[in-house]
């Protein structure tokens, strides 16, 4: 009977041990792959701790920033307090649009001399600000 019971107990152990080691390897790998992104001014906060990272930066895509040289797009994304550069190289979406919601994924790049810039790999033109949840409105409007 005393053998039965710690043999419960071993087996119990193995198994709670072989959970938090899958549970936590699960977080561990879909710690990179949240999807969120960052304005402009916390991605400027946290520059040193981005900087050759992938991210998103999202934010209005700033009237007048729009330029094209050769096959390279290049773009500033703002959250009305601070700015973001971003190259580009690849299709925009029908919704990119001066003035209008934007998020680009990339690496971040840069520092305090030559500013901040998004190599980006993907842009993503978001709907009309107006149905973003209230905490991502204030976001970018502050």
């Amino acid at each position: 009977m005393h053998s039965l019971r710690k043999q419960r107990l071993i087996i119990l152990s193995v198994f709670i041990l072989f959970i938090s080691f899958a549970t936590g390897l699960t977080f561990y790998g879909l710690k990179e792959k949240v999807n969120f992104f960052y304005t402009p001014t916390e991605a400027r906060l946290a520059i040193h701790e981005l900087h050759g990272k992938f991210v998103r930066i999202g934010g209005l895509l700033k009237p007048g920033s729009v330029k094209r040289k050769e096959h390279l797009l290049y773009f500033v994304i703002t959250d009305q307090a601070n700015e973001i550069q971003v190259v580009y190289d690849g299709l925009i979406p029908d919704l990119f649009k001066e003035g209008k919601g934007v998020v680009a994924e990339g690496k971040m790049h840069g520092g305090e001399m030559n500013g901040e810039l998004l190599t980006a790999t993907k842009v993503l033109a978001k709907h009309d600000e107006n149905y973003m949840p209230p905490v991502i409105k204030n976001k970018i409007a502050s």
